[in-house]
């Protein structure tokens, strides 16, 4: 046997051993293409799923925003109305109290000036309140007052 006999030999060996490895390569990469294809299929609908709940959050997004905006607007809306309130209830407490005063210095130059009695026994009870009648002192009222008293009347 000849030296040309054994390499030649030898080649065709390690070229058979290199045909089964590629041939085995090539089974595994054909199974990963495979899983591949078959993973892309469920990929891609995964991406329109992802695609499809992006674009429903997006216009939810947007429906938020608008009604956000839309309840800012309308508490804007209801601050400046209490404000306007506040500054109509400020107003009328401001007058309430000016008649008050006015009141109590009628009721006080009304009433006459009586001495109470020193001798006059402890345990009679409380003195009685007589609650003033707003009829009767309307026409020493001025008109915008007379108003005034009247919705204060409607409070009690």
């Amino acid at each position: 046997m000849s030296p040309a006999f054994w390499f030649s030999t030898g080649l065709d060996i390690l070229i058979a051993v290199l045909l089964i490895a590629t041939i085995a390569y090539a089974v595994s990469l054909s199974r990963k293409l495979t899983r591949l294809r078959d993973d892309r299929d469920e990929m891609e609908a995964l991406i329109a799923r992802l695609v499809e709940a992006t674009d429903s959050a997006q216009t939810g997004i947007e429906g938020l925003r608008d009604h956000a905006a839309e309840l800012g607007e309308k508490l804007h809306q209801g601050i400046d109305r209490s404000r306007g309130r506040v500054d109509e209830l400020a107003f009328l407490i401001e007058r309430a109290e000016s008649l008050s005063g006015r009141l109590d210095g009628s009721i006080a130059a009304a009433r006459p000036l009586t001495p109470i009695p020193t001798d006059a026994p402890a345990a009679a009870g409380p003195p009685k309140v007589v609650k003033p009648s707003f009829e009767r002192q309307s026409a020493k009222v001025p008109p915008e007052e007379a108003g005034l008293l009247k919705t204060l009347q409607g409070l009690r």
